[in-house]
């Protein structure tokens, strides 16, 4: 039940244990309302992997928890010499770059990305080209806590 002015004041006019229980219960409510909308942000999570020369093969980022996982930003430098480059997040294929041999490092971030990584999602960088430089991938957010939270 949620409650407006109206309905305060109807509370008011009941027996008084009444309606100190009813406006308890209400608070309750509302308070079980407001912490659902909440999100956790006390597990954050920085996978990364970075080779100063990267091998011919995809590049594997282990998950930092067992938990599901809120990916929120990607930051890459990505190598000299690659013409593509291509993110694996779970069953999402997500291109870096595509184009001719890059001349210079360069550096890709997407954020706001809100994905939800569970522990056997993938996540694999994969290149085309012959890299000549090193690479980093960075991926970030926050666990999901889905237990602790009630």
């Amino acid at each position: 039940m949620h409650f407006n002015d109206s309905n305060w004041e109807e509370l008011l006019a009941c027996d008084t244990e009444q309606a100190k229980l009813q406006m308890l219960f209400a608070h309750r409510q509302e308070l079980r309302r407001q912490s659902r909308k909440l999100y956790d942000f006390s597990h954050p999570v920085d996978e990364w992997m970075s080779d100063a020369t990267p091998n011919a093969g995809p590049i594997e980022i282990q998950p930092d928890y067992e938990i599901p996982e809120r990916i929120e930003n990607i930051v890459a430098s990505l190598p000299v010499g690659i013409t593509a480059a291509t993110l694996q997040l779970g069953q999402r294929n997500i291109i870096l770059y595509s184009g001719g041999a890059l001349g210079a490092q360069t550096l890709v971030s997407i954020s706001y990305t809100g994905m939800i990584l569970g522990r056997s999602d993938r996540r694999v960088l994969s290149f085309t080209g012959t890299p000549t430089t090193g690479f980093y991938i960075g991926l970030t957010g926050h666990c999901i806590e889905r237990e602790g939270n009630r």
